[in-house]
């Protein structure tokens, strides 16, 4: 199980932390997620959170136990993408089922704030970055909306179609994209 767990993108991204990379003050996903077990829908601050930290840190619910968003996992992220400083979260997630084939598993930036941090060139710098290094899906997101941009509508369909597809230029990389997502 291991082997195909190394095999499936994203995994890596799960199973690390960056060491000496902490979350400080930074309670921007205390804001961000639903907790189911607490009753805490999404963009609501939870009612445990100090401004600073957790109230019930040791008692918490294992979803908060269990996670840490892209920052504390990627080195390669600057210290200014903190997400308390960039405004946006980044976390790996899984729509399951999945409605459609990119959700099974995804990277989605959420807007802590206004979601016009997207448009700024640190938000556009930290997106780009996911985008850019290509393995999986990329949303972004502000309450509850949220939105694929990568891949683009084009390479999309030649992803879903890649025998139909009106663009066959993308027909190589598409292939080459569903292969490593473990697209059959």
């Amino acid at each position: 199980m291991a082997t195909q767990a190394a095999q499936t993108p994203g995994v890596s991204l799960i199973e690390h932390l960056v060491a000496g990379r902490e979350c400080g003050d930074c309670v921007a996903c205390c804001k961000v997620f639903k907790i189911p077990e607490l009753n805490k829908p999404r963009y609501v601050l939870c009612t445990h959170c100090t401004g600073t930290g957790c109230g019930i840190y040791d008692t918490r619910p294992n979803d908060c136990r269990t996670f840490y968003c892209l920052w504390r996992r990627i080195e390669a992220m600057p210290d200014s993408a903190r997400p308390d400083q960039l405004g946006i979260v980044f976390a790996i997630e899984s729509y399951l089922p999945p409605r459609m084939p990119f959700e099974r598993l995804y990277i989605i930036g959420r807007a802590v704030g206004d979601p016009a941090v997207f448009d700024t060139p640190a938000g556009r710098a930290a997106v780009n970055m996911f985008i850019l290094e290509g393995s999986l899906p990329v949303f972004i997101g502000h309450e509850h909306e949220q939105k694929m941009i990568y891949p683009n509508e084009e390479f999309r369909d030649a992803i879903l179609n890649p025998s139909t597809t009106k663009h066959s230029s993308l027909v190589p990389a598409a292939l080459a994209w569903r292969k490593q997502y473990g697209m059959t």
